[in-house]
């Protein structure tokens, strides 16, 4: 898919992500960590991309002429775009814009909670939840963060 479509694509394996903390207890985690690496810093591998997709080991694509540009353009204010799942979100595909404030919910997303307690789908449930119930930024998390349809992102 990525060649077919001219995207950069790259396998983050325990060294290749650079100088990161990751999480030691649970590997789901360290996709909040890696992306956040990889809209971060200047010197990252991904610094000259506007948008970074993240796609889980198990994610396959199915429809070779599903387009990423496509929900790009549908969704021209969003930060953050992921499918829904059984609760708010499915983790497996996230689309990260490049930009302060992707990097600031990213961040708020790997410290609000024990990550020990929750996996990371369910933190982003939960601060989800909780920008919601206040009405300042539950304005700006929907605009900002775009929850799709389960088959938008999951072919």
């Amino acid at each position: 898919y990525a060649s077919l479509h001219n995207f950069d694509f790259f396998v983050v394996e325990s060294e290749s992500g650079g100088p990161m903390e990751l999480d030691p207890y649970d590997a789901r985690w360290n996709k909040v960590k890696i992306l956040h690496y990889a809209i971060s810093h200047h010197s990252s591998w991904s610094s000259h991309c506007d948008y970074v997709l993240w796609i889980d080991a198990d994610w396959t694509v199915l429809d070779m002429n599903w387009s990423i540009a496509g929900l790009v353009s549908a969704n021209p204010d969003a930060h953050i775009l992921t499918s829904a799942s059984t609760t708010t979100m499915n983790s497996g595909s996230i689309l990260v814009r490049n930009s302060v404030w992707s990097r600031t919910f990213l961040e708020e997303w790997w410290t609000f909670a024990d990550r020990r307690m929750y996996s990371d789908q369910e933190q982003f449930d939960m601060l989800y939840q909780h920008r919601s119930r206040s009405s300042s930024q539950a304005v700006e998390l929907r605009k900002n963060v775009h929850i799709l349809p389960p088959e938008a992102m999951n072919s």
